[in-house]
């Protein structure tokens, strides 16, 4: 089975078998090719819909890299990019990257705190 929640894309499995003398291959970089190589040449917005997994997320880099904007309105940033401005402004020490999340409601406080809200919230 390959599932990021149920056995991190085959890493736990992996990790419990460290002597495997055979590669895993779950096949996603072929998905990720066979997606991009079907996009029509010249293509300027592409919606992606689903799960967020490592395909899509994989896709969307890709496509960025051809120069198909992640366009965000004006006066709106992204929560990626909120969350680095938010852990430099309250000088946290933790990191949150591959599996690791951090403290959910302490970074949605600190975040509102610092003047950051919700596209739904902006004020006129």
């Amino acid at each position: 089975m390959q599932d990021e929640g149920l056995n991190e894309n085959g890493e736990l499995f992996l990790r419990n078998h460290p002597e495997l003398k055979v590669k895993l291959v779950d096949g996603s970089s072929l998905a990720v090719a066979v997606v991009l190589n079907n996009i029509p040449q010249g293509t300027k917005q592409v919606l992606l819909r689903g799960k967020l997994s490592k395909v899509s997320n994989s896709i969307a880099l890709a496509l960025c890299q051809r120069g198909i904007q992640n366009w965000l309105g004006r006066r709106v940033m992204s929560a990626w990019r909120i969350a680095g401005i938010v852990h430099a402004l309250e000088e946290w020490k933790v990191h949150e990257c591959g599996n690791m999340m951090f403290d959910i409601e302490r970074i949605w406080q600190a975040s509102l705190a610092h003047g950051f809200c919700p596209l739904t919230n902006v004020p006129n």
